[in-house]
């Protein structure tokens, strides 16, 4: 879309236009939770935080449910009959991603909603859904974005994007139908002046340019990776690894899952529940054995998948670089420091 339909307005109206999106929409959007902030529905404009960089948890679970109920069934052991209702999702504004989260949404899309492949659940839940993304004015210390391809300004996955300018207004610039429809919602003139778009532009230049880490090569990563399966590069990383998958459930782009049957007497349901690659149990064979018995198959199951397999499948990494992973791991397990070595290291 282009910067003729930009929007200008001070910060302080933030919680007004957040109101008029709630008269038709329902809005989730980062609030404060003791001393973290989480996506949450909310009631008001003022319950937003924007200050965060990022939210502890990300916002997949909105797609993809951490537990989710794909049907219930009834039995009185001559047939058995099912019950596949879905959840109704009305219209939804998931305000102030940040970029990196925006850009983890389209490789989901890439898993559950594909020729192939449609999760129908999922499908329902991203059309229902339009993506505000406010671009990053500052980077967290775990932040890396920019060394899988990205930048704080990246427009990839939102419908519409917030800048925020120097003089404590925000520029508000649609990229899709879906933002235009949303911007026509509320009261949001066309205001941009030849300044303003001048400003708007200069935002963008300096958060894009906030970070001059050199952006890893993803086919060289790829093919480094297929050639030390078997080489001592994993021998150290995972013996501080407490396998708790800490990791894999702030990840934005994991998406590994089980299916259990719950049941009592004549009654029951199938769920999906989110699983963890880094767990023990996850390639436990019903025989017994397990084709990753130890930590260190499971932390390089994890590294192969994000950084081989994906390239070879989607042609990028599955990896947004938004630093939960290094920030909320409790033994200081750096996913930057293992990137570093691998390309590196020169062993075989």
């Amino acid at each position: 879309m282009s910067v003729d339909q930009l929007r200008i307005i001070p910060r302080k109206d933030l919680p007004q236009w957040l109101d008029q999106m709630l008269s038709s929409f329902t809005v989730v959007a980062p609030t404060p939770q003791a001393d973290y902030t989480n996506f949450k529905v909310i009631t008001s404009g003022d319950q937003v935080d924007l200050e965060s960089v990022n939210t502890r948890m990300s916002p997949k679970h909105l797609f993809f449910p951490k537990t989710e109920r794909l049907f219930g069934f009834t039995t009185d052991r001559q047939q058995v009959d099912l019950d596949g209702q879905r959840e109704d999702i009305p219209p939804r504004v998931l305000f102030g991603l940040r970029p990196c989260d925006a850009r983890a949404v389209t490789m989901l899309d890439q898993v559950f909603d594909t020729d192939i492949f449609r999760d129908t659940s999922y499908v329902v839940r991203r059309q229902a859904t339009t993506i505000v993304t406010l671009a990053c004015n500052r980077l967290a210390a775990s932040c890396f974005c920019t060394r899988l391809g990205s930048n704080p300004a990246d427009t990839v996955g939102s419908d519409v994007i917030i800048v925020e300018l120097p003089d404590n207004r925000l520029a508000i610039q649609p990229l899709t139908s879906k933002g235009q429809d949303l911007l026509k919602t509320a009261d949001l003139p066309v205001s941009a002046t030849a300044p303003d778009i001048e400003a708007f532009a200069q935002a963008i230049h300096t958060a894009q340019n906030a970070d001059s880490t050199e952006p890893i090569d993803p086919d060289q990563l790829a093919r480094k990776l297929t050639t030390i399966y078997e080489s001592d590069f994993w021998d150290h990383d995972h013996q501080r690894c407490l396998a708790c998958g800490t990791c894999t459930y702030l990840c934005p782009t994991c998406h590994c899952f089980d299916i259990a049957d719950e049941a009592k007497d004549t009654t029951g349901q199938r769920v999906r529940n989110w699983d963890s690659c880094m767990f023990g149990l996850f390639t436990l064979h019903a025989s017994g054995h397990n084709p990753r018995p130890v930590q260190k198959h499971r932390l390089r199951q994890r590294i192969m998948h994000k950084f081989c397999y994906t390239i070879d499948r989607y042609n990028q990494a599955f990896c947004v670089g938004c630093g939960r992973c290094v920030s909320r791991c409790p033994v200081n397990i750096d996913l930057r420091e293992i990137l570093n070595q691998l390309e590196d290291y020169q062993g075989g």
